[in-house]
């Protein structure tokens, strides 16, 4: 992909899932699944987790505190 196509991506998918920030992780899960995205926390509870850098068009990063989706950290 090139970057204007990972932009444009990441634009789409972030305008589809920041809605549902403030769900909880369960219901934030299964409700990008519909959409055919995949989660990954990156954050939870104020710690880093580690994360490839690897890039997939169709991943949601996340953070999450307590069982609550607090903010989309990043797509891919």
């Amino acid at each position: 992909m090139s970057r204007a196509e990972i932009a444009e991506n990441a634009r789409r998918v972030e305008a589809l899932v920041v809605p549902s920030v403030g769900a909880s992780v369960i219901d934030f899960e299964q409700g990008i699944r519909r959409l055919g995205l995949v989660m990954r926390v990156v954050i939870a509870d104020g710690q880093n987790l580690g994360a490839h850098f690897d890039y997939r068009p169709n991943r949601v990063n996340v953070v999450v505190d307590g069982a609550v989706v607090t903010r989309v950290q990043s797509i891919g």
